[in-house]
C-alpha cells in the first residue's frame, strides 16, 4: 500500500449518537461518513470540492448503495479503507470498506457512482464531460490499491 493510501485510511469510534435504540450502528450514517471521507480524499488529492463549483465543474452522485455483511456496535473501532471499483471515461464508483479493528472483519461497505460534469455556458446546465486528467490519475491509483481491505487475523 502506497504512503497516499495509507493516508486516506481512518478510524472511527462508534458512539451513542451513531447507534439506534438496540446499539447497532444506524444505517443514515454511514452515508454521511462516506461522504466525508470522499471530501477529504478529494483535498488530498488536490481537487478539493469547493473549488470544483467555482470552476463550473461537478462530480454528483448518480447512485448510492451500502451493504452490511456483519453488525457494527456501540463503542467498537471501525477502521476505513477507500478504493474506486469502477473507472470510466466520465464516471466512476468509490467506495469505502469499514473493518471492525479487532477481528478484522468486514461489516460495511458503501459505495456512490459519481459522474463528471460541468456547466454548459450557454444553458447554464450541468453536463456530462470526461473525467479531467489529475483526477483521473488519482482515481486510477486508488483502483489499484482496492484488494485485501480486511485482513483476517487467526
Amino acid at each position: 500500500m502506497t504512503d497516499a493510501a495509507r493516508q486516506s485510511q481512518s478510524s472511527r469510534l462508534i458512539v451513542l449518537g451513531d447507534v439506534d435504540a438496540a446499539g447497532v450502528l444506524y444505517f443514515g450514517n454511514v452515508f454521511r461518513w462516506h461522504e466525508e471521507v470522499f471530501t477529504r480524499w478529494l483535498a488530498q488529492v488536490d481537487v478539493p470540492l469547493h473549488g470544483l463549483f467555482g470552476t463550473g465543474r461537478g462530480l454528483p452522485v448518480r447512485s448510492s448503495w451500502a451493504e452490511y455483511p456483519a453488525s457494527a456496535r456501540l463503542g467498537e473501532t471501525l477502521k476505513m479503507t477507500p478504493a474506486v471499483t469502477s473507472l470510466r471515461d466520465t464516471e466512476f464508483v468509490f467506495e469505502t470498506t469499514w473493518c471492525e479493528e479487532v477481528f478484522s472483519r468486514e461489516v460495511l461497505r458503501v459505495s456512490t457512482r459519481h459522474v463528471a460534469c460541468v456547466k454548459d455556458e450557454d444553458t447554464g446546465f450541468f453536463v456530462r464531460t470526461s473525467i479531467w486528467p489529475g483526477l483521473r490519475k488519482a482515481l486510477q491509483t486508488l483502483a489499484r490499491e482496492a484488494e485485501g481491505q480486511c485482513q483476517q487475523t487467526s
